[in-house]
């Protein structure tokens, strides 16, 4: 095992977005990573479709150097993809591509996993924001691991960002985390007293864990994973300023070692984890639905006192989203909506420019450039 612990200053960050390549006309997905990023590279990486492009930044002291650093690599991706007719989409998952026409990146970790999940690798067209945390030894990362797990519903509620996936209102405001517990490890982890816990949770794949919140000892950080794509990149900076903050109190509690938190609430994973139909088997609704509860009304009071009482666009509209299942609309070749859909949240309208906004009716997400913001 590499244990790099240690080797930044504690509580530097460093930011992975997984962004979509989509058709700058249509914008359905556009499966050109081999041709767009061609040989990967430390900063731009493949995900598990050719469709999708994940950016990695340096490691970097807090969220200014962030907000530049990612706004730099989203700026050179965006370069890259043009000439091939490509932009970038930015969301927890692309509201009309079907995971089934996207054609897999060939590499061995991706065939072991679709060999592993069956037909149910067409799940897995998400993307999440994961934020690293640098921490000066195993001991510390291991107390804020625990000391960051009860957060993690909360920060997913803030960051859900994915209520349409395969055309349709999913009734989920994070579809992305509903599908991620499909995984082998997925959904919250598990116990670690010790990193002989973590080298056995492992089992010899240090890197291929999917799990909420997990310690990277090759990278010297504890990885949160929870959070949806965020569209504008202020926000990607913001939740890296947010988890940073938490992991930081939670490394510099007492030292003795704290008790385990508690599993059954966090699997919860806020509003996301259930359906909001009880009968739909994902199970431990009943237990849930007081947390989740608290979270959405924790979320939108705050969020409705910072605003004047109107959600901002982007995530705090998918987290009022109603959870009906509808079809959402595909933009004319003009931007215009033909059967323009009712609004799913309390702050959807239908834009008319469709290279800036691409899916409306509720979520208002946009296709991003490297400061965009939906407006």
């Amino acid at each position: 095992m590499t244990d790099c612990f240690g080797r930044e200053r504690p509580c530097a960050l460093g930011i992975e977005e997984e962004l979509f390549l989509v058709d700058g006309s249509t914008f359905d997905a556009a499966p050109e990573f081999s041709r767009v990023v061609g040989e990967p590279t430390a900063e731009l990486k493949p995900e598990l479709f050719e469709c999708l492009v994940e950016i990695a930044t340096q490691v970097v002291p807090d969220a200014d150097a962030a907000l530049a650093e990612l706004s730099r690599l989203r700026g050179e991706l965006l370069a890259r993809a043009e000439p091939f007719g490509v932009t970038l989409y930015s969301a927890g998952s692309h509201a009309l591509a079907r995971g089934a026409d996207q054609p897999l990146v060939p590499l061995a970790r991706y065939r072991k996993l679709a060999k592993l999940l069956g037909d149910g690798v067409s799940r897995q067209l998400v993307c999440g924001l994961h934020v690293h945390v640098s921490v000066p030894d195993w001991q510390t990362c291991l107390r804020a691991f625990e000391g960051v797990l009860p957060w993690l519903p909360t920060l997913l509620a803030l960051s859900a960002n994915s209520p349409f996936a395969e055309g349709e209102a999913t009734g989920r405001r994070s579809e992305r985390a509903a599908r991620l517990l499909d995984l082998p490890t997925g959904g919250t982890p598990p116990v670690l007293r010790s990193a002989a816990d973590w080298e056995n949770a492992t089992a010899g794949d240090q890197g291929r864990r999917h799990w909420d919140a997990w310690p990277r000892p090759g990278y010297g950080t504890l990885e949160v994973r929870v959070l949806d794509m965020q569209t504008d990149v202020r926000r990607s900076a913001g939740f890296a300023e947010l988890v940073g903050a938490l992991v930081c109190a939670a490394a510099s509690a007492p030292t003795s070692s704290p008790s385990p938190a508690d599993r059954r609430t966090s699997v919860c994973m806020s509003i996301t984890r259930t359906s909001s139909e009880p009968s739909s088997g994902r199970g431990q609704a009943s237990q849930c639905r007081r947390v989740s509860s608290f979270c959405v009304a924790s979320s939108q009071s705050s969020q409705e006192r910072n605003t004047g009482g109107v959600p901002p666009v982007g995530i705090s509209s998918s987290l009022t989203a109603r959870s009906e299942r509808r079809p959402v609309s595909r933009p004319s070749a003009n931007g215009e909506f033909a059967d323009k859909p009712s609004r799913v949240g309390s702050h959807g309208t239908t834009p008319s420019n469709a290279r800036r906004h691409v899916f409306a009716s509720g979520m208002a997400t946009c296709t991003c450039s490297p400061q965009t913001s939906c407006r």
